[in-house]
């Protein structure tokens, strides 16, 4: 018997704002309307990057590709990492814009600017 943590209306409320966080790094990703959510679970519809087409369940036990024996994920980010080399890619040239953008603001501030380490940079 599965655990309810949540109800539906409020599954979908955590699906909306994982989508909208990672919204830009995907092709397409929206709440499933051929799966509804439950007290238990919520379903997301995902085209990534690729065109690879899932469906992936949000549940108190984390983030997993439907009809895949496959793990759970903690994170809505280290399950698309997992199938999508061009989220990771999407993912960290997003990050790397978002620092150079809080550098340059603090150094138009008067703040000292930090150097940013490089994506290829291992240390």
């Amino acid at each position: 018997m599965s655990e309810r943590v949540l109800d539906a209306k409020t599954w979908r409320a955590e699906a909306e704002a994982v989508i909208e966080d990672v919204r830009d790094h995907a092709t397409r990703i929206r709440v499933s309307d051929k799966v509804p959510a439950t007290d238990s679970a919520v379903y997301i519809d995902v085209e990534t990057l690729e065109g690879r087409e899932l469906r992936v369940e949000l549940s108190a036990k984390g983030f997993r590709v439907c009809g895949d024996p496959g793990p759970f994920f903690e994170t809505p980010y280290s399950l698309l990492e997992s199938v999508s080399p061009k989220f990771r890619q999407s993912f960290a040239a997003a990050l790397a814009a978002k620092l150079v953008s809080v550098r340059d603001e603090s150094s138009r501030v008067g703040n000292a600017a930090l150097p940013l380490p490089t994506l290829d940079d291992d240390s």
